[in-house]
């Protein structure tokens, strides 16, 4: 078993269980209700056109119950030839290829798989991404062609447009038929619903059947500009800044020495913060005593962008501990990088255990190249 590395994982595959239950099941009803198998109407005390109103745009509407999950955090394993990702497993033999990208922060590892698409692994560190490509037995920056199959946005966006529709029509139906008394108006406004809901589910089931691969580094990023979400991040990175084979690994810091000095390496995080706080005091303990960074440096790593995130965490936590505190325009700069991390290492008489958990839970420190 490969030593584990932390990741956040952005999956490309949608979840649609929920879709096919709600649609499958509202359509069913909506079909009984049109050929007077089922009354729920006598039940509820409603008109039947009410009843179908509802149940033809629940039949739209569960089309539309379809989503990417959200990005999670985990340990990434290989073991018995299968790549871990907490409760996910991928079979080595199922990728289709994987690619590196260096983001603005952290590095974007995108694994293809021929089963369920692909996914892209959020790391913070570059050892840690070689770490990564190295026990997929591949070598640096991994294959030539890395191929997901995704869904196709126009067929989507159609097939969202489409059930939009049915629900709308399906609650006119209801309104027009059922409160205002247009009988007369029935097969206009009954028409449309069904239609809809017909066509929204045939898009629904042919989604699986008509993706498109997409070859990672190659694709145009998504046009349009609603297109932000983490996938298409992703997507637009791995066209842009994508690694090479040849590429030499840049400067992290200009304080270079004390940069790898704050930064966590193969340490806990536990471990790293204990350690933080013995930087400067205590010969026996650390040998560099008097190298350790002054006011000026420390405040330089932080301040430097494309130094490693826990080496510039540590230095806003020296600051806090050895030198009277994290002046407020540095704090906010690398807050609105790193968000709540920034706090956790700087807050006054933290538990290590407690700040240890908080960061952890946190993952890696990512963010794409969005300029």
């Amino acid at each position: 078993m490969s030593e584990g590395i932390v990741v956040r994982v952005v999956d490309v595959t949608e979840r649609r269980a929920l879709g096919w239950l709600v649609a499958v099941s509202a359509g069913l009803g909506t079909a009984a209700i049109m050929l007077h198998m089922w009354s729920p109407h006598a039940a509820l005390g409603i008109a039947r056109v009410w009843s179908f109103g509802i149940a033809a745009a629940v039949w739209a509407g569960g089309t539309l119950l379809q989503w990417r999950p959200r990005p999670w955090v985990t340990t990434a394993i290989i073991h018995d030839n299968t790549l871990h990702l907490g409760r996910r497993t991928v079979p080595l033999a199922q990728m289709t290829g994987v690619k590196v990208a260096r983001g603005r922060r952290g590095f974007s590892v995108a694994i293809g798989e021929r089963q369920r698409g692909g996914q892209f692994l959020e790391i913070e560190r570059e050892p840690e991404a070689h770490r990564l490509v190295e026990q997929l037995g591949l070598t640096w920056p991994g294959t030539r062609a890395c191929r997901f199959t995704m869904r196709g946005d126009l067929l989507r966006t159609t097939q969202q447009l489409v059930s939009a529709i049915g629900i709308v029509s399906a609650l006119s139906y209801a309104i027009a038929i059922g409160a205002l008394d247009g009988l007369d108006l029935k097969v206009l406004f009954g028409f449309p619903p069904l239609l809809a809901g017909i066509l929204a589910s045939v898009l629904f089931v042919a989604q699986p059947l008509m993706r498109s691969v997409v070859r990672i580094g190659q694709e145009r990023p998504p046009a349009g500009p609603g297109a932000h979400s983490a996938v298409d991040d992703h997507l637009r990175l791995h066209q842009a800044a994508a690694v090479s084979a040849d590429s030499a690994e840049a400067s992290e810091a200009p304080t270079a020495l004390h940069a790898r000095i704050l930064d966590q390496g193969q340490e806990t995080t536990r471990s790293w913060l204990e350690r933080l706080d013995t930087v400067g005091e205590g010969e026996s303990r650390v040998a560099y005593r008097s190298d350790a960074p002054t006011a000026e440096e420390l405040r330089q790593i932080a301040e430097n962008e494309a130094a490693p995130a826990k080496a510039r965490l540590g230095a806003l936590r020296l600051l806090a501990r050895r030198h009277g505190g994290v002046p407020e325009d540095l704090r906010a700069r690398v807050t609105n990088d790193l968000g709540r991390r920034v706090r956790i290492v700087v807050e006054p008489n933290a538990n290590f255990e407690a700040a240890a958990d908080e960061l952890e839970a946190l993952g890696p420190a990512f963010r794409a190249r969005l300029d």
